[in-house]
């Protein structure tokens, strides 16, 4: 790489949101609440039939994260992709 590709990769915020689904009665909502809270994900939605969590950040931490929700039976998993902002 030279240094002008270096300084476009430094220039830049990248970021990617996921959202996850899981029905309370088949997980451990403490365990799930751990996993997010380690992460700094965000509980969405919290109701008797249904758990969403939320998690921002870069993309080898969204794999991270998805990595340890696979543990529990996930409902639905959507990403948004990486969204990228260049800065100067």
């Amino acid at each position: 790489m030279n240094d002008r590709e270096i300084q476009a990769i430094i220039d830049r915020v990248m970021r990617e949101v996921t959202l996850g689904s899981f029905d309370p009665s088949t997980v451990s909502r403490s365990e799930v609440l751990a996993i997010v809270d380690d992460f700094g994900g965000k509980i969405e939605h919290d109701k008797p039939d249904c758990l969403v969590v939320q998690y921002t950040g870069p993309v080898r931490l969204i794999e991270r994260f998805l990595a340890e929700m696979s543990a529990f039976p996930v409902r639905e998993i959507v990403r948004s992709g990486p969204c990228v902002l260049k800065v100067k």
